[in-house]
């Protein structure tokens, strides 16, 4: 097979540090190899790229020879077959279209104040004077918004609940739901068992909140919610979404939209604290804000976001698997192989970010754009993520009012940025751990 040069590690060693060391094993391999190369994994060879005329070949919407990546089957064990990142060709256009309006920047105010209001009660619930993870609170306080969002959930014991059924579904080990060696029932006290048995439950949940809102809407209630606006869409053949379509598009909102959120704030909530002068020039410009959309408006914290999404990417990987040879840089790449873009080192080359390593919001001055095959932080082309114009208000939202309420100092002993793996998004090893 005609590859690019990679690594010469065995492959079960390759494999091994591609889910236990993150973006970063790939370092050196892109020092020395450049783009593309190939990493040589159990059951696959995946190529990497870093170019932005490579990424114009591999996102290009036209291009018949390439389907979704086989890391989103990884997603798919979590949110079922019917899940948007599991579909192809016209049905996943279709999907997707219909996910993308309640996330409409006109549409985005409505969860401005429900943010504030969620991020004032928890962080005023946070410990004083003792370190801990902020990864934590932070994802609880995204979980509550998504179910808003979602299911119009406004219970925090409610949220509660589906937050202990969602958990152990979709922060499942990425290398259970990889392996098929290890995805072997021995029943509830085996790792594959025990998420099988996890899934059911959560999937029960969600078809009993289906049914719920379903009998509602024909009694003639109505509702402003994600559930609503699906249970009266149509598929493209005119039928109305089945239950299981219903059910698998529903957890990918869920999965998808509290957990990146979760994350970025994470990582921002990090580099803020680590630099003073940006921390001190952020609760400046944030002490005038008196509304949600006021903090949504703020140029600083803007460009302070838009830092931490390149620095730290929520998605590090995306990709594309070959079922047509596909020719790239001048190898022919046979049907099976994994071609995968590292987000991670293309917001590192030096000549689109000099000093890529330096946190600098002043990159983004003055609303400075970058092409999108040089700045990706949510993907880009025909799988890039539905909610990104949300996901980034969220993060600003929630990042600006909690910086409005709180100033908690950075541990000086936590690694950073250390990486590790929750699903297919990367985190702080230590969650970013803080003291109020």
């Amino acid at each position: 097979m005609n590859l690019p040069p990679g690594p010469s590690a065995p492959r079960l060693v390759q494999t091994w540090r591609h889910f236990f060391r993150v973006p970063s094993v790939y370092g050196d391999a892109w020092r020395r190899y450049g783009s593309p190369f190939t990493a040589r994994m159990v059951g696959m060879d995946m190529v990497m790229l870093t170019e932005p005329e490579q990424l114009r070949a591999l996102f290009n919407p036209q291009e018949h020879r390439l389907r979704r990546t086989r890391y989103q089957d990884i997603q798919g064990q979590a949110l079922g077959p019917e899940s948007l990142l599991m579909l192809d060709g016209a049905r996943h256009a279709h999907h997707r279209r219909l996910l993308t309006g309640p996330f409409r920047p006109d549409r985005m105010q409505r969860y401005g104040g429900r943010t504030v209001e969620i991020v004032r009660r928890h962080a005023g619930q946070w410990p004083r004077g003792r370190w801990f993870s902020a990864y934590g609170p932070l994802e609880h306080m995204a979980m509550e918004l998504i179910l808003y969002a979602v299911f119009g959930l406004q219970d925090p014991a409610a949220c509660a609940e589906a937050r202990t059924l969602l958990d152990p579904v979709v922060g499942a080990p990425p290398l259970l739901l990889f392996s098929k060696a290890l995805q072997v029932d021995l029943g509830h006290w085996s790792p594959w068992g025990r998420f099988l048995r996890n899934r059911e439950r959560l999937n029960a949940w969600v078809d009993g909140l289906i049914a719920e809102r379903r009998a509602q809407l024909e009694a003639g209630e109505r509702h402003n919610d994600i559930l609503s606006q699906l249970l009266e869409a149509e598929e493209p053949d005119g039928h109305a979404f089945s239950d299981l379509a219903l059910r698998c598009e529903l957890l990918t909102l869920l999965a998808t939209g509290h957990e990146t959120t979760a994350v970025s704030v994470t990582w921002a909530l990090g580099w803020v604290l680590r630099h003073p002068s940006v921390h001190q020039r952020l609760r400046d410009e944030l002490a005038a804000c008196d509304t949600p959309e006021d903090i949504n408006d703020l140029p600083y914290l803007d460009m302070v976001c838009k830092e931490v999404l390149r620095i730290s990417p929520v998605l590090p990987i995306m990709g594309r698997e070959v079922v047509e040879p596909f020719e790239i840089d001048g190898y022919t790449l046979q049907p099976g192989t994994q071609i995968t873009a590292l987000g991670w080192f293309i917001h590192r080359r030096p000549e689109v970010f000099p000093d890529p390593e330096r946190f600098d919001p002043e990159r983004f001055v003055d609303g400075a754009r970058f092409d999108r095959f040089e700045y990706l932080p949510f993907g880009t082309g025909a799988r890039a993520c539905v909610g990104r114009a949300f996901g980034l208000y969220q993060m600003k939202v929630t990042l600006g009012t909690l910086l409005k309420e709180i100033n908690p100092e950075p541990a000086p002993d936590e690694p950073w940025p250390a990486l590790r793996w929750r699903n297919v998004v990367v985190l702080p090893k230590g969650g970013c751990q803080i003291r109020l």
